[in-house]
């Protein structure tokens, strides 16, 4: 157990002498077995492999007066994604801390919390996929009046992701490094208005490698994306240059307006990030300006419910960590719609969304929808690609990645 474990266990388990407990546990199981394909591209088509699921989920959450302790704990050999759970020191996925007051409180752990409409701050757990990118560290929030709160989020942790989505592990991770701070003001009766900073340091780490050898400037260089580009055509530069580490640091600045006036609810938030680009023959890259901006608007007609979106998101060199905005983009989950979805670039996006709901009677709803989506700037049709002759052996495209084009 780590000392910052240790230490809040302590605290927690100290505070209860003269109250009475609150325990609550909700359990999750997922079981399969049978055979699959040798991924992804089997030589015959009988070529096939043992699987097992035998994944558990506990979510355990106490509460003794202003004290609340959550932590989610995992058996599994194997899980559906991550790596097995089976010790007793790695049964503890996730937890938390918290303290509830009148007007302060504050939590420790991993902390997940959404900040206004997560341009600059969301952190999330989405089980399903085994993602995770919350920070490790203190929140703290402070109401100074019923119109005034502010509120903090410092933390550190190893931003992990998976160079294949049907990959067992995260394969790839750098180390980041995040101060959030911010403010909410009561202007007027039904308008709130948000004030943020939020710095970050990311250290991209190039000894980190997959068990194929890649590492990240390797798997950034395969992405077809702006960014992606940049590294593919600098890419010799950055596997000979001494610097093994590239510091990346961003500063974002941001705010906020929601209110509600005339049957309208209204929303603008805008995001000016100052951030460094990664750059071969540099530790630290040149700063560059970008912005993210989301603005909503609802009203209500004869019952009809419309609502209009609009992002434009710009910072095609930014590595993303704990920033999760809004999709603006209506995805088809019908199997009779096209399976074709849109790639959402969150670094590289502009959209607009039209939503339209109407309760017809008590067993019928209406609901259309019309979205669209582009990137800011575009590749001019030119995509990283690796070009595969009929001679190659088929088990090579697997070690390949993602980007590659069949003869």
């Amino acid at each position: 157990m780590t000392f910052t474990k240790k230490i809040i266990f302590l605290w927690f388990f100290s505070t209860i002498c003269f109250s009475q407990l609150s325990v609550q546990i909700s359990q999750q199981s997922n079981f399969a077995s049978g055979k699959s394909l040798t991924p992804p591209f089997p030589e015959d088509a009988t070529s096939t492999e043992e699987y097992l699921i035998n994944e558990n989920l506990f979510n355990v959450s106490i509460s003794k007066g202003n004290f609340y302790f959550n932590t989610l704990l995992e058996y599994s050999d194997p899980p559906v994604f991550g790596v097995n759970r089976t010790k007793l020191d790695s049964l503890s996925h996730s937890y938390y801390l918290e303290y509830v007051g009148e007007r302060l409180n504050i939590k420790l752990g991993n902390i997940y919390s959404l900040y206004t409409r997560g341009l600059i701050f969301n952190t999330y757990q989405d089980y399903s996929t085994d993602f995770d990118n919350s920070l490790i560290g203190i929140e703290v929030s402070y109401n100074t009046s019923d119109r005034v709160r502010f509120y903090s989020v410092i933390g550190a942790d190893d931003y992990e992701f998976r160079t294949r989505p049907d990959n067992q592990l995260n394969d790839l991770s750098f180390s980041h490094e995040t101060s959030f701070l911010g403010s909410e003001i009561s202007l007027v009766n039904d308008f709130f208005l948000n004030l943020q900073f939020c710095n970050q340091n990311q250290l991209i780490d190039k000894s980190v490698t997959t068990i194929g050898g890649q590492n990240i400037i390797d798997y950034y260089s395969g992405l077809s994306t702006i960014l992606g580009n940049y590294i593919h055509n600098n890419y010799d530069g950055f596997n000979s240059d001494e610097h093994e580490r590239y510091s990346i640091s961003s500063n974002m600045f941001g705010t906020s307006l929601q209110g509600y006036t005339l049957g309208v609810d209204m929303y603008v938030e805008y995001v000016l990030n100052k951030y460094a680009k990664i750059e071969p023959y540099k530790k630290m890259g040149s700063d560059v300006d970008g912005s993210f901006f989301y603005s909503s608007l609802y009203f209500d007609i004869f019952d009809v419910g419309v609502t209009y979106e609009f992002k434009r998101y710009d910072s095609p060199y930014f590595m993303q960590t704990t920033s999760s905005p809004p999709i603006v983009y209506k995805e088809a989950s019908s199997v009779l719609l096209s399976r074709i979805v849109h790639n959402m670039n969150f670094t590289n996006e502009i959209g607009h969304q039209f939503d339209i709901n109407y309760p017809i009677n008590d067993i019928i709803f209406f609901n259309a929808n019309l979205s669209m989506a582009r990137k800011v700037h575009a590749m001019d049709g030119k995509f990283n690609s690796i070009q595969i002759s009929a001679d190659n052996n088929i088990n090579d495209l697997y070690n390949l990645g993602p980007n590659v084009v069949l003869p």
